[in-house]
């Protein structure tokens, strides 16, 4: 079963909208609208592994069937890299602003989370990426210094 469901998708773009980008992708490119969304999906799904593998346990997340316990942050970011990947089927050359800001946004939004900038709530932490963790102080900060009154 997909991680997402076409009712995903409103929170980015109403089903109507939704229902002309999969007909254009499908004329696009000679293949259905269930393959063509199957392998946008499969494209975003890939991309969101390859900045979280190291860092969270995304794998597991992507194989939840219950659409009430997926994390938010990450089905946001699968449907907006699926839009993406359905406007570039249909015109590379011509994706709207309105889709490469969100794409961007969601590529940003993945490395600050592989950076450990930000944390996706509802997606376990790989146990080495806990084990890295480094706490460091500071100095203390001394704005006079030390008199050697000994002289």
């Amino acid at each position: 079963m997909a991680y997402l469901e076409k009712e995903d998708y409103t929170i980015s773009v109403p089903i109507l909208h939704l229902d002309e980008i999969m007909n254009e992708a499908a004329e696009a490119s000679g293949k259905t609208e269930d393959v063509i969304r199957g392998e946008a999906e499969e494209l975003a799904s890939a991309e969101i592994q390859s900045y979280l593998t190291s860092k969270y346990e995304i794998a597991t997340e992507l194989l939840i069937d219950a659409p009430a316990t997926r994390a938010a942050m990450i089905k946001k970011c699968m449907v907006d890299i699926a839009l993406y990947h359905l406007h570039f089927t249909i015109n590379p050359r011509n994706i709207p602003e309105l889709r490469n800001k969100a794409y961007e946004h969601c590529i940003d939004t993945l490395k600050a989370a592989q950076e450990g900038r930000i944390l996706i709530i509802g997606v376990p932490l790989v146990v080495d990426a806990i084990s890295n963790v480094e706490i460091v102080s500071q100095s203390k900060f001394i704005s006079k210094p030390f008199k050697d009154l000994s002289l």
